[in-house]
């Protein structure tokens, strides 16, 4: 990728977080998550469905070089390590605008022990109409998308939406 179209890249991240999108987040409960399949890092294939009616799942879009991705990258970390048992992690690296160097740099430099799904296209992102980066889905175990992040948040709101997917509102308590 050229340093002109990267540094373009990384202004409008930057943008993006500074004009409020740092604490911005669309709920868009009851529409279906599309299923994809992507291969991680690890070389094994990964699907959303494999998770259908199992665990929830965050899909978190990124890219290496994104300052507020790095900024996330360790707070991510940390909830996994917390609920690992109860939500899973897709971070799907859009590899279409990086380097798989510096891809496994970041994952080792940062911890990850989710699986990393690499978007050689582009084209699961543009599936979900990722616009900006860092990006999150909160898929509850049925397959429905409960939350959309576009951006960074704070540590607090971020564990909410994760136990928002764990504990069940006052009208799917049975």
């Amino acid at each position: 990728m050229g340093k002109r179209r990267r540094i373009v890249l990384v202004v409008a991240a930057l943008l993006l977080a500074v004009t409020g999108a740092a604490f911005f987040h669309l709920r868009a409960a009851g529409s279906g998550a599309p299923d994809f399949a992507l291969n991680g890092l690890d070389g094994k294939v990964y699907t959303l469905g494999q998770l259908s009616g199992k665990k929830p799942v965050v899909l978190n879009f990124w890219a290496s070089w994104c300052p507020p991705c790095q900024y996330e990258a360790p707070i991510l970390v940390q909830l996994y390590e917390k609920y690992r048992d109860q939500i899973e992690i897709y971070a799907i690296d859009l590899l279409v605008q990086d380097d798989l160097k510096d891809v496994k740099t970041f994952v080792e430099a940062y911890g990850y022990e989710f699986p990393v799904l690499l978007d050689k296209k582009g084209n699961v992102a543009q599936q979900y109409q990722v616009v900006g980066i860092p990006t999150s889905y909160f898929i509850d175990k049925a397959g429905q998308v409960k939350y959309r992040l576009v951006g960074v948040t704070t540590p607090a709101n971020l564990e909410k939406m994760f136990q928002s997917l764990i504990e069940p509102t006052d009208s799917n308590k049975k």
